[in-house]
């Protein structure tokens, strides 16, 4: 498009994009030609994790799923949990004070 003679407006504006996006790709292009285009690093927060725990999450992600028997034995556990806490709660306090009217 550049080489026909276009603005970086038409451009921007045949493309779908803002004027300024079209010229910063320009400047890159002119300056580093087709590598200019990559990626560059970026500011940010620093990874969170290192490669080690980046290749459990992987190896962790091509193990099967849990079989259905195991989903319910959780599903059992979590309600259950539920219930203990509600237990509990209402142990220590026996009136919910959501309850009362005043």
């Amino acid at each position: 498009m550049t080489a026909e003679g276009k603005t970086n407006v038409s451009i921007a504006r045949q493309i779908g994009l803002r004027r300024f996006t079209v010229s910063k790709w320009r400047l890159c292009f002119a300056e580093d030609g087709l590598r200019g285009l990559n990626d560059r690093p970026r500011a940010g927060a620093p990874k969170r994790y290192d490669i080690e725990t980046e290749r459990r999450i992987l190896r962790l992600l091509d193990e099967s799923p849990p079989t259905f028997a195991s989903c319910v034995m959780c599903l059992f556990c979590y309600f259950l949990n539920h219930y203990l806490l509600l237990s509990i709660y209402s142990m220590l306090y026996p009136v919910n004070p959501l309850f009362i009217k005043g």
